[in-house]
């Protein structure tokens, strides 16, 4: 990301996404992970981003096709999860790092 936008990803991240949107937090290594921490009211506005579709205020911040194919099943092992989101409603699903498939009741 660094080559082709010639900043790094806090930067990018900051200016393409959380200044936007009024966020807080900051990235976190956590063994191989980089995970966002942030407050409940910046996750809050994370949440409203995803359910407008990856608009704000009239700004579109993320492709909407992006956002179809993170919240559509992305493969056949398990039917309950996307692009990096878990997705309520489906017939079955897995649990995290497990290969018991449950049905839905």
């Amino acid at each position: 990301m660094r080559k082709h936008s010639n900043q790094t990803y806090n930067n990018y991240f900051n200016s393409k996404l959380r200044d936007k949107i009024g966020m807080n937090g900051n990235w976190v290594n956590l063994a191989n992970n980089s995970v966002y921490t942030s407050t409940t009211r910046s996750m809050a506005r994370f949440g409203l981003l995803m359910l407008n579709k990856g608009k704000w205020q009239n700004e579109i911040i993320l492709n909407e096709n992006y956002f179809n194919d993170a919240t559509t099943t992305s493969q056949n092992i398990n039917q309950a999860y996307g692009y990096l989101w878990w997705l309520n409603g489906k017939s079955s699903y897995h649990l995290p790092q497990t290969q018991f498939e449950f049905q839905e009741v």
